[in-house]
């Protein structure tokens, strides 16, 4: 993940040498996006940073050793939940069962896959293969993350959640909580799957960013992203009656 920040780093320094830039991450692009903002290589180069469909692996952990830690019939139902959501997990952390599986038909199957639970066509780019095949070592590489406490990963940077209702991969539930990891966090839900988050209604995701951008840029918060802003840990939004 560290080398992955890096990178990213050396990219908004070439696109926006002068000034901070807003990130946005959809499944890997914010996984990568969490751990650049809660990490110190893009320090002071972030301005905000909106994830969709992708968690930050700590966070992630830290939800699920909460939820076993008090195993109470919903956290036990939100957990069943995503453990079912995350097969592929099991799948890609076997060593060289997601190559072959990619490399004997699941490149040709995806697309079809897709275009059956979410509705849409998804024509894959010509190195998908290849980009499968590598992809699957992101999993284990960071692996390990996975274990670390949540509360080593806070980032000063607003962050905004969009959190697909009907996500195949990941639960809407685990960015409840996130509040504890950043002081400035807006969560909004949209009733689409993983990859409908930014297919379905592509100019209300959009209009959800330009709003936080706006509002970080110096722009009054419009109601609706105010309506979204969560509490930090701890804390009362003002008006809010809690």
């Amino acid at each position: 993940m560290e080398h992955l920040a890096g990178d990213l780093r050396a990219v908004i320094d070439a696109v926006s040498p002068d000034r901070p830039v807003h990130l946005v991450g959809h499944d890997w692009g914010s996984v990568q996006g969490w751990g650049a903002v809660t990490g110190d290589r893009v320090d002071g180069r972030v301005a905000s940073f909106t994830s969709i469909s992708g968690p930050c692996v700590e966070h992630f952990g830290q939800w699920v050793r909460d939820r076993l830690r008090r195993p109470t019939p919903r956290n036990l139902a939100r957990l069943g939940g995503q453990f079912a959501r995350s097969w592929y997990l099991a799948f890609g952390a076997i060593p060289g069962v997601a190559n072959v599986a990619w490399r004997l038909g699941g490149a040709r199957l995806f697309p079809i896959v897709v275009e059956r639970t979410e509705g849409f066509e998804r024509t894959p780019a010509p190195t998908f293969l290849k980009d499968a095949v590598h992809g699957v070592k992101l999993y284990r590489a960071n692996a390990l993350r996975f274990l670390r406490p949540g509360y080593l990963c806070r980032t000063d940077v607003p962050v905004q959640v969009i959190a697909p209702t009907r996500d195949a991969f990941v639960s809407p539930h685990q960015s409840l909580d996130l509040a504890r990891y950043t002081d400035r966090l807006w969560r909004r839900e949209i009733a689409a799957g993983h990859w409908g988050a930014v297919r379905r209604d592509p100019a209300a995701v959009a209009g959800w960013i330009a709003e936080l951008v706006e509002h970080v840029e110096g722009a009054p918060e419009p109601p609706a992203l105010r309506a979204a802003r969560l509490p930090a840990a701890g804390g009362v939004l003002e008006g809010s009656g809690a």
